[in-house]
């Protein structure tokens, strides 16, 4: 009986798991149902006018945080800053695109919310993480919006998980604050090549 009852736990666990990959509607963005499955993000929309001088100059505005509370070992300052450094990072890395200091030198302005994250559980990894336990997960919204018009060009919704390697990850300590960093980083790299993939597809 009790073998029974810890399997039907475990399934059940791992049901609400992956149920929660899927991203939720915020309220951050204004249309969800035009968006459609992008090559590297999970919802993407982008409008005729993304073209390849919309990307010359980017400039990343400040995070918005308004959805999201501190969580432990990880605040909202530390996410937003993760985030955004990320996405610079990975718009500097695409050929011919640059990130700009101030709004007003910017083709276009990269608006990003992290509007879910949770840094899991450690002890739920290790004991059961293939199941879906103890998870971290973040959800990333934003959208690209044209200097010059201020019309929103491009925008996406991406919710990850991460195990932490079914807690292997945690066994020098609780991997949470890492697995949190990590998913957003991946997003904002994601952001960027999906954005360039776009593009590349114009030709």
């Amino acid at each position: 009986m009790f073998h029974k009852f810890e399997f039907g736990f475990f399934v059940m666990i791992a049901l609400v798991g992956a149920g929660c990959a899927t991203a939720n509607k915020s309220g951050f963005l204004s249309e969800y149902d035009r968006m459609h499955s992008g090559q590297h993000l999970e919802h993407y929309w982008s409008a005729p006018e993304l073209k390849g001088q919309t990307t010359a100059k980017i400039y990343v505005e400040s995070v918005d945080t308004s959805r999201v509370k501190n969580q432990p070992g990880v605040t909202v300052e530390d996410a937003a800053h993760w985030l955004r450094e990320a996405a610079m990072s990975s718009i500097n890395k695409q050929p011919g695109w640059s990130t700009a200091e101030q709004p007003e030198a910017s083709t276009s302005k990269l608006v990003l919310a992290i509007t879910y994250f949770t840094p899991g559980s450690a002890g739920g990894r290790i004991l059961a993480g293939e199941f879906g336990l103890g998870h971290a997960f973040v959800q990333v919204e934003g959208r690209l919006i044209e200097s010059g018009t201020n019309k929103e060009i491009a925008c996406f919704s991406d919710r990850r998980r991460d195990s932490g390697a079914v807690g292997f990850e945690d066994i020098a300590g609780d991997a949470g604050p890492k697995l949190v960093n990590r998913l957003l980083r991946h997003i904002a790299a994601d952001v960027a090549k999906e954005l360039a993939d776009d593009l590349q597809g114009q030709h």
